[in-house]
């Protein structure tokens, strides 16, 4: 599919393009770096357009290139241009049948890391975001799937389809045992305040009364990872060949054992392709 620049490019004259982005960064050089070229075709491309016109449509200064008034004036035209082309080619894309897959970082560490092929063949959207934000978007149809790990207590909502691919056993990860004789002891996840996971947390802390413990939020799993071996705190997380080889770990107390890969699309979501999608994913879930 076309990107806006090369549709920009393909629509506009050369001459227009190279005017507009004149107009927009108020300098030759920086508009010869933006699409590309060199600051001698901008400036020739600038005299031509002004022959053709009969109009002075700039001047230098100290700090770069400013617009005579017939230039603001042409400039104003060119932008409902450019909006107009915006517009078509939001038209354009619409049409694409892409499929916005909401899923966590970790998820595709875990299972998918080297199957970005299916996500080309379905032309997938990745958006990544937390659980409880996804599920929002999922409801009100801004994505068309979820996949993540969801506690063994997870009820989706009653418009949603989940679909538990996997069960996996958790485990405490840690760099070094002796973190667990700390009395504060900090527990990594990508999630604010555990979000699904909170009460999977809270089971787990509770067994342990005569420690402190602080959730803390990290943006995403590889800086998790980071802090867990750097001896900061401990992750619990689902059991996983890649974390066994990195961390020291141990079973999880309290009453939640294990995690489950899920799919999550709306019931009423019929789409051929995206039930395509999800079986392919599932495939490849399961045999990782």
């Amino acid at each position: 599919m076309i990107s806006f620049q090369s549709l920009l490019k393909t629509m506009l004259s050369k001459q227009l393009m190279a005017f507009l982005m004149v107009s927009q960064y108020k300098s030759i050089t920086v508009a010869a770096e933006k699409i590309n070229t060199v600051p001698s075709n901008i400036s020739n491309h600038l005299a031509a357009l002004e022959s053709r016109l009969g109009l002075k449509l700039y001047y230098r200064t100290d700090y770069g290139v400013a617009l005579t008034e017939d230039g603001e004036a042409l400039e104003k035209h060119c932008l409902i241009q450019q909006q107009n082309i915006k517009e078509y080619f939001e038209q354009l894309t619409s049409k694409e049948d892409r499929i916005k897959l909401g899923i966590t970082l970790s998820v595709i560490k875990l299972y998918l890391k080297d199957e970005f092929d299916v996500f080309e063949k379905y032309r997938v959207q990745i958006i990544d975001q937390d659980i409880r934000e996804l599920i929002f978007k999922l409801e009100t149809n801004e994505i068309d799937c979820i996949i993540t790990h969801t506690p063994d207590d997870f009820n989706p909502p009653k418009k949603v389809d989940c679909r538990h691919i996997k069960s996996r056993e958790i485990k405490v990860y840690y760099a070094d045992k002796s973190i667990l004789n700390q009395q504060t002891i900090n527990i990594y996840t990508a999630y604010e305040n555990g979000g699904l996971f909170n009460s999977l947390f809270k089971s787990h802390i509770k067994e342990f009364p005569e420690k402190d413990f602080n959730i803390i939020a990290v943006s995403n799993y590889d800086n998790i990872t980071r802090f867990v071996e750097a001896g900061k705190g401990i992750m619990i997380y689902a059991q996983s060949e890649a974390l066994d080889k990195k961390f020291s770990c141990m079973p999880i107390a309290g009453e939640h054992k294990a995690l489950s890969v899920s799919i999550m699309k709306l019931v009423s979501n019929k789409n051929s392709n995206i039930d395509e999608f999800i079986d392919e994913l599932v495939k490849l879930i399961e045999r990782g």
